[in-house]
């Protein structure tokens, strides 16, 4: 459980803040999108299965955009929306939604990795083949992972002020009176929440963050494969390879990085002991670093679009300008005949 914000001012900046990534992230997606569909050498692994991964990030920002302006359209200012009765089922949908939208991202992340050690292992192999079957893996699971969490009855407002996973109110947050009372407690109540396997804790590692470790632990074997089969093969093949192997270590290295700047926040919002300064009040500084770090989280979750999307850019650019190169030589050439 996080710690609680407890004014309509804060509700609103962690509305804001996500909403703020979000915009962001749109953006920097529909450049994706924009690139994928002008430049024809970009629509091949892994740079493809990047795009859909932009493309489920693009979907899951529109999560915080849609969350905001339910929240400015309520009565009760000063409570999140999702925690109203008279918005429970459409809580409920955008949780199947968050669901769908997270968890497919990952899959593709997942799907990236697998088609890279396929590459690796059989160069020869016809990549296209295998798109309808990553696309109906990754939809398919994406899609009952969110019923799942919709017939568990578990789906709900989250502490972040979110539809996904229903908060769990008996550990952590529920049992602070106020924000300074959980930053001033030494005993670090909060960790309970982290380590008591309630039913919204075990909702969360059997939908999402079960998943997430064992993708990225998949992804670190890859990465040691992969290097370990760089020497193995045809020399005339020898730069494919290592143009594939770099391609994983950029992409297996963006996902720990987001992730770990994502538990990071998520710790610092946990903990909530940090030395305090003595030159500050104490009341007023820690409702500062409260409101500090809720934005901190809800940036970094909501700026996970922007990082694949900049990603995509930085692996597709040698492309893009070889095909900009190629066209101007061909416009130039046909200009000459005419």
């Amino acid at each position: 459980a996080y710690p609680p914000l407890e004014t309509k001012t804060d509700v609103f900046t962690a509305q804001a803040a996500l909403f703020v990534g979000a915009c962001i992230s749109i953006v920097a997606c529909c450049t994706v999108i924009y690139k994928y569909y002008q430049y024809r050498t970009v629509r091949r692994p892994p740079l493809s299965l990047l795009f859909w991964r932009t493309i489920s990030d693009l979907a899951f920002s529109l999560n915080f955009i849609f969350g905001l302006f339910i929240q400015l359209g309520v009565d009760t200012k000063d409570v999140f929306w999702g925690e109203l009765d008279e918005y429970a089922n459409l809580c409920s949908g955008l949780a199947f939604y968050m669901q769908f939208t997270i968890f497919s991202a990952e899959m593709w992340f997942l799907v990236i990795c697998v088609d890279l050690v396929l590459s690796l292992t059989q160069p020869f192999r016809q990549q296209q083949a295998d798109n309808p079957k990553y696309h109906l893996a990754v939809w398919l699971s994406s899609l009952v992972t969110g019923l799942v969490l919709i017939w568990s009855r578990q789906q709900g407002a989250e502490d972040l002020h979110i539809c996904w996973v229903r908060a769990d109110n008996t550990t952590g947050r529920a049992n602070y009176n106020s924000t300074s009372e959980a930053c001033s407690d030494s005993n670090s109540q909060a960790w309970e929440g982290l380590f008591t396997f309630t039913k919204p804790t075990i909702m969360h590692w059997l939908v999402f963050y079960g998943w997430l470790v064992l993708t990225l632990l998949f992804s670190a074997v890859v990465v040691v494969f992969a290097t370990a089969r760089l020497s193995v093969g045809l020399q005339a093949t020898y730069e494919i390879r290592l143009g594939t192997i770099k391609d994983l270590r950029l992409i297996v290295a963006s996902g720990f990085l987001y992730w770990l700047a994502v538990g990071s926040a998520y710790v610092g919002l946990n903990v909530n002991c940090f030395p305090e300064f003595t030159s500050f009040n104490f009341e007023t500084w820690n409702q500062t670093k409260f409101v500090l770090l809720w934005v901190t989280m809800a940036l970094t979750i909501a700026l996970k679009g922007l990082v694949d999307a900049l990603l995509w850019h930085k692996m597709a650019r040698r492309l893009v300008a070889k095909e900009r190169e190629q066209q101007y030589i061909r416009s130039s050439t046909e200009n000459r005949t005419t």
